[in-house]
């Protein structure tokens, strides 16, 4: 059920897809009947049979339909080989023409484009510029023209191989440059062209002997590229082998041999197949291929996979938990050699060769179910840390013992330093006492040179490797007693502008303390200094030192280095004390620390008492705005409210299978048949499951693609048929939502109404909504509505609101004189500054929003409005658009160059209006047009008892170019396949 359209107008062809759907229903006839008798227990050997019945029919199915067009395509390459290519009709050889032509062939998406295509090739003489036509074809090859569309591709070949002699020729030439110029890891643009390079030399729309798919082969078979090169080759062989194992390389498929024995009847014939002499030697490239590497390849994958298990294992047993990036190695490997085995199944089955296999090692330990225990080992976590990576990075402290000579960690320096000069006494003395000072002062200045260079480092030091870095290197290096105390000050003099350095500095404390005391003792005691002094000193000016000095000893608490005594009691004397600044460091000690004092045993239940007195004395100070925000944000932070604490309700597993199939199979996996073939099998009886359905059809915020909004557009298409009220409901939601969306006007809500209104065109698309509803829309965005869009589009709407804008302009001003009626009469089409309806809820001068929703609607399904009377309704509302976006004043560049590349797409030859002035010239023109024509009582009655003339006119055009879309469907389907 892909997305279909008819290029040349009106609404696109829908019929062709409710074909398949019947055809899986007749296919699936058998699994039906075999149900039927008494209910029994199925046994699973009667179920996989009914399946493989299901999957065999399904798959005859499409091999019938393919080889038919096959057949179609080749007798018309032949009939071109006889009669040759012919040139001929009034074609337009113009540049221009020329141009757009090959913008067509670049951007050509498949059976949707035929038709413009196709009328182009008809009309336009490109004969100079024939090499560039197959260039144009291939930049679409693989990238908007995807496998399902290939036939399509494969016909435009064929009518350009008709028109144009010596087209095979460049299209083979076009075909091998792309495949070239393509990079090796692009599996899916080299997997297109190396199949549709198959399907041209199978139509005889190309000579194999002039095809370049010898080359092709040749390159994707070469055993001597690098490893992932060769899983990529190998994932594109395996789609060609699945799709022409018998036309490419003359082998009949074993699996086919099973399908045949499941149905009881013959495959279809292949009769498009290759020459005898080139599929054996296709044959042989692919079998030598898989023969020399398929077995290394599984095995270089296999052995990976079963290293980071062992690298998992072990973590477990040393950490209690494998850490989030090995999880995710571990993931990436295993999905990686399933892809892997699964090509590899493949091409086993179609070549009739063994499937190599890959032995475990019997000391290899499988982990099962990895992840899910990650996840529950967070979930256990003590809510003293937010997650596992801080809890790590608090408790998984560097023991120097393990790393350092003890030696080192008791004397360091000291040592050597003795022994160099136990040397130097040693040594007989041939310098003056002068010299032997001056080299030492030098030697010392150089010393603290290099230890200067590294107390740098050290205080930017922020990941936990790099402070474990430091300590081990000042074991090593710098071990002395200065040395230490001059590292003890450089901890302590953190700027207070810096205060992300405090939680590097704590751990870096907390590493050393055992082995030195004297650094923690240091910092402690210059910490409690300042403390005492900014008791003592209340100076309202010293806030950031005294931030900085509060967040210091709570970080150390933390670390276990400060105990947690000493930040509870300052926590007290500033409850004592509560004034503004007394406040905001409470305010820190909670946001710093409050978890871990709240939620350790030790200090609980005294850090509660704290926080219920700090919330009772924050309720009876008289704190500014600012302060009370951050003490309840910090408050709520330490103790949520009950209602946050609990979990998630649980789901029932209809509505998590619900909510699967719509966000992962219809959006990620891009299966419309499955998902429909799904949806219906829904308990529709029951309220909730429709319900559930329609919140995530409606969901456009977290999950929806906006490049995959059409699949909704298509499934409700399919589900048309047979919950007709349920999509009628689930659209007039979307049309409501859109409403109160733009009545809010809530900036947040921006990225939601642009998928809401590109859902409206994608309905229209899939036939699902009238032109009417579109034009409403549109002209609801631009001010021609009341409280609702209903009717904004009708002719009569803007007269309405033309005459309601004149009438509170005269109510304005007042009684008008005799003598001034006639000048009033003169202005009587004198446009006001905002023509829209006083009742209607307008956005900001510099609010230029909807416009771009205009334009969204308009890319969407503007392009079918190109015949019959949706044409000029077209046209008309292009008139007011460019009026209204002429109202918003002088408008940002990126908004108008949105304008002027929406115009271009949908009318080329339209002239924007220069001034405002210029645009109410064309629109008063319009309506004094329609104001001759149109008598309004008469409208009003004719609203009153139906849809007017405009409608029924709109209607029959649309019913018209239905139908002609129609027939075009039945002629050509599209296929669809599922890839790997």
């Amino acid at each position: 059920m892909g997305k279909a359209g008819n290029a040349g107008g009106g609404q696109p062809a829908a019929k062709a897809k409710a074909e398949p759907k019947e055809a899986a229903k007749a296919a699936a006839k058998p699994k039906e009947a075999s149900k039927e008798p008494p209910k029994e227990k199925d046994s699973p050997e009667v179920a996989a049979k009914l399946k493989l019945v299901e999957e065999a029919s399904q798959q005859l199915q499409d091999d019938e339909k393919a080889e038919k067009g096959r057949i179609e395509m080749l007798e018309q390459n032949r009939k071109i080989t006889t009669s040759g290519a012919q040139l001929k009709g009034n074609r337009d050889k113009t540049i221009p023409r020329v141009t757009k032509f090959q913008n067509k062939l670049k951007l050509f998406k498949g059976e949707s484009e035929y038709s413009a295509v196709e009328k182009d090739i008809d009309g336009v003489d490109a004969s100079k510029y024939v090499s560039e036509l197959a260039d144009c074809l291939m930049e679409a090859a693989g990238v908007s023209m995807k496998l399902k569309e290939m036939p399509s591709g494969v016909k435009v070949c064929t009518m350009l191989r008709a028109t144009y002699d010596d087209f095979s020729v460049h299209l083979s030439q076009a075909l091998k440059k792309a495949f070239d110029t393509t990079p090796t890891t692009d599996v899916n643009r080299r997997r297109f062209l190396l199949r549709f390079c198959v399907e041209l030399v199978l139509v005889e729309c190309m000579r194999a002997s002039n095809s370049p798919l010898l080359d092709l082969m040749k390159e994707l078979t070469d055993g001597s590229l690098a490893e992932e090169i060769l899983v990529v080759n190998f994932t594109i062989l395996g789609s060609l082998a699945q799709k022409h194992a018998i036309s490419c390389f003359g082998c009949l498929p074993s699996k086919q041999k099973v399908y045949e024995e499941a149905l009881g009847r013959s495959w279809c014939e292949r009769s498009c197949v290759l020459e005898e002499a080139l599929r054996t030697q296709l044959m042989q490239l692919v079998v030598n291929a898989y023969q020399s590497n398929a077995a290394g390849l599984l095995q270089t994958a296999h052995a990976r996979l079963l290293e980071q298990e062992k690298v998992n294992a072990k973590l477990r047993v040393d950490k209690g938990a494998v850490d989030a990036e090995n999880v995710t190695k571990h993931e990436q490997l295993k999905e990686a050699f399933t892809k892997l085995q699964a090509n590899l199944t493949t091409l086993s089955e179609y070549l009739n060769q063994p499937m190599p296999t890959s032995q475990e090692e019997p000391s290899a330990s499988r982990i099962v179910g990895r992840k899910e225990e990650v996840f529950e080992k967070e979930e256990e976590l003590p809510e003293i840390w937010e997650d596992a990576e801080m809890q790590r990075y608090y408790e998984e402290i560097l023991d120097p013992k393990d790393v350092i000579p003890a030696v080192l960690l008791q004397t360091g320096k000291k040592e050597a330093d003795k022994t160099d000069e136990k040397e130097e006494v040693e040594q007989p003395e041939v310098k003056t006492k002068e010299e032997i000072q001056k080299e030492r002062e030098e030697a010392k200045a150089a010393l603290a040179s290099d230890f200067d260079l590294y107390l740098t480092r050290a205080s930017k030091a922020e990941s936990a490797k790099q402070v474990d870095d430091i300590v081990i290197e000042f074991f090593h290096e710098w071990n002395t007693k200065g040395n230490r105390r001059a590292l003890a000050h450089q901890l302590l003099s953190v700027q207070r502008t810096k205060l992300h350095l405090l939680i590097p500095h704590s751990r870096l404390i907390a590493t050393v303390a055992p082995y030195m005391k004297d650094v923690p003792n240091y910092v402690m005691a210059g910490l409690a200094q300042e403390l005492q002094h900014m008791m003592d000193v209340k100076d309202p000016v010293l806030i950031e030192s005294k931030i900085r000095t509060v967040r210091y000893l709570c970080e150390l608490c933390k670390f276990k280095v400060c105990p947690p005594g000493v930040v509870l009691d300052m926590f007290k004397e500033f409850c004592d004390d509560f004034s503004q600044h007394h406040a905001e460091l409470c305010a820190h000690i909670l946001g710093c620390c409050g978890r871990y004092l709240l939620y350790t045993p030790e200090t609980a239940t005294r850090t509660d008492n704290l926080l219920e007195r700090m919330a009772r004395l924050k309720n009876a100070k008289s704190l500014n705005l600012r302060l009370e925000i951050m003490l309840e944000d910090a408050y709520y932070q330490v103790k949520p409210p009950e209602n946050k604490k609990k979990h998630q309700r649980e789901r029932e597993p209809l509505e998590l299978f619900v909510q699967h199939v719509i966000y992962d199979m219809l959006y990620k996996e891009d299966s419309e048949e499955k998902v429909l073939k799904f949806v219906r099998k829904l308990p529709w009886s029951e309220p909730k499951a429709p319900g559930w359905l329609k919140k995530a059809l409606l969901d456009l915020n977290m999950h929806a693609n906006y490049e995959s909004l059409y699949l909704i557009a298509s499934l409700l298409s399919g589900l048309a048929k047979y919950h007709d009220s349920f999509v009628i409901d689930v659209v007039d939601s979307l049309f409501e939502h859109i409403q109160t969306t733009i009545e809010r006007n809530d900036f947040r809500e921006m990225p939601l109404r642009v998928r809401q209104v590109k859902l409206v065109g994608e309905l229209y698309n899939y036939r699902l909504v009238d032109s009417s509803i579109v034009f409403d829309i549109m002209y609801m965005l631009i001010g021609f509505s009341g409280p609702t869009c209903h009717r904004a589009g009708q002719l009569t709407t803007a007269h309405r609101i033309l005459e309601r804008c004149q009438a509170v302009r005269k109510g304005a001003l007042g009684a008008i004189s005799e003598e001034a009626e006639d000048q009033s009469e003169a202005k009587r089409w004198q446009l006001p500054q905002i023509l829209a309806d006083p009742q209607h809820a307008l956005e900001a001068p510099w609010d230029y929003f909807r416009i771009k929703l205009v334009c969204v609607l308009l890319e969407t399904c503007a392009h079918y409005f190109d015949r019959g009377s949706v044409k000029q309704r077209l046209d008309r509302f292009l008139l007011f658009f460019c009026r209204y976006v002429h109202s918003k004043g002088e408008l940002p560049l990126r908004f108008m160059n949105m304008v002027y590349d929406t115009l271009e797409r949908l009318r080329p030859k339209l002239v924007f209006p220069k001034t405002k002035a210029d645009a109410d010239e064309k629109v008063v023109k319009l309506l004094q047009e329609e104001r001759s024509t149109l008598d309004l009582d008469e409208e009003d009655n004719a609203d009153a008892e139906g849809k007017g003339e405009d409608d029924e006119g709109s209607s029959e055009d649309e019913e018209e170019e239905d139908e002609s879309s129609d027939a075009e469907g039945e002629e050509s389907e599209e296929e669809s396949e599922e890839e790997d």
